[in-house]
């Protein structure tokens, strides 16, 4: 009896499921933006708001926006970390189906959709812990193992987050969303630590001077900082582990020798990220200590506005191209999303002041340039990432 021959059966897997980064860089991007035009339609009275919408801003900047670049940038670093691979092509599409239910459900102004956007959003975090604790308990990886925690704890408070608001303790929920800006803070003082230097010194063969003792001390009183200004606001403790963290961050900034960064704008758009970051426990020290009279709001904007926006856009940018297998370069457009977003970053704090662009105007002008530079990214990279090189 002959044997036949079955015909060979592949499934052609969509390039967008094969690494972290392709999905989730440019829906981050595509989100903010939209969100943000929501919140702007919002103050103006074009588009209704929630109750507590400044919350659900904050939210979705932070357990949106922020959370979706995190997700795709460890999970693609985790699987150079381990040599491992941190998610199936089913497992990345569960976790983006859920973000992005989230997502969706969030910008439809009714407290029932909210609901369900709470109980979608409520499983992408722990989702994502879950993934990066097998990889990296499975590789040994110590080096990486405060990802673990800090993944994790980043879903209880936003659980708790949601159980705040739907039992109407609205100072509780402001705390944990004041939280979690100042946790992504500690993460971006962290992280920006290890890849400025690496990438400043590879890419323009010098060597940014490192001292490990300052590597810790700015990383440890960055967490702590972040930690006391909401536990013991407008206390001497608050302000002098502020003042800590924004002197080292400085001081690891003025070695790493920004000023040669300025003709790459790969690399000086995350020198001014992380400048954005000194600002920002700078200022909130001068609170903190009573040096300064302004709304504590100020230091958040200083660090999300500036900091996440320009370290958020720059590595999302380095990651998709060199990932991809493209040259690390920034074209004509990618440079003016660099300097749109530092703009915004400019506007949005520059709003606290009085002066022709205080007040709405400047969110308004922030706003739109927030919106511009990340629709620039989705423009020109999303077709790159969701096709072969």
């Amino acid at each position: 009896m002959g044997v036949v021959a079955l015909p060979e059966c592949r499934i052609r897997m969509p390039i967008y499921l094969t690494q972290a980064f392709r999905p989730f860089f440019p829906l981050a991007a595509l989100y903010t933006a939209v969100s943000v035009l929501v919140w702007l339609g919002g103050l103006s009275g074009a588009v209704p708001l929630l109750p507590n919408a400044t919350l659900w801003h904050a939210h979705e900047m932070l357990l949106g926006f922020a959370t979706a670049v995190i997700a795709g940038f460890v999970l693609t670093a985790a699987a150079n970390w381990t040599g491992q691979k941190t998610t199936t092509p089913a497992s990345l599409a569960l976790l983006v189906v859920i973000w992005l239910c989230a997502r969706v459900t969030a910008l439809v102004p009714d407290v029932e959709w909210q609901r369900f956007s709470a109980v979608f959003d409520s499983g992408v975090l722990p989702l994502l812990a879950a993934m990066m604790t097998r990889v990296l308990l499975r590789s040994g990886n110590r080096r990486n193992y405060m990802f673990i925690p800090f993944l994790w704890g980043l879903a209880l408070i936003n659980l708790g987050f949601h159980w705040s608001l739907r039992h109407q303790q609205i100072d509780q929920a402001r705390q944990l969303i004041t939280l979690t800006a100042w946790l992504v803070g500690f993460l971006m003082v962290f992280m920006g630590g290890r890849v400025i230097p690496f990438f400043s010194a590879n890419r323009l063969q010098y060597t940014p001077l490192q001292w490990p003792w300052l590597n810790w001390l700015s990383t440890l009183s960055a967490l702590l900082a972040g930690v006391l200004v909401v536990a013991l606001p407008l206390t001497i403790w608050a302000g002098v582990a502020a003042a800590i963290a924004g002197a080292s961050a400085l001081l690891r900034l003025l070695l790493w020798q920004p000023w040669r960064t300025v003709r790459e704008p790969m690399l000086w758009i995350l020198h001014v990220g992380y400048a954005w970051l000194v600002a920002a426990y700078g200022v909130a020290a001068l609170l903190h200590l009573g040096w300064l009279h302004s709304p504590l709001t100020l230091p958040i904007h200083i660090l999300m506005a500036g900091g996440l926006g320009c370290l958020g856009l720059g590595m999302m940018t380095r990651v998709a191209l060199g990932h991809s297998g493209r040259p690390i370069v920034a074209g004509r457009w990618l440079v003016f999303a660099f300097i749109a977003v530092v703009a915004a970053g400019v506007l949005r704090v520059g709003s606290y002041a009085v002066w022709p662009l205080g007040g709405i105007s400047g969110w308004s002008g922030s706003a739109m340039l927030w919106a511009g530079a990340f629709s620039i990214y989705f423009l020109a990279l999303a077709p790159l990432l969701w096709r072969k090189a």
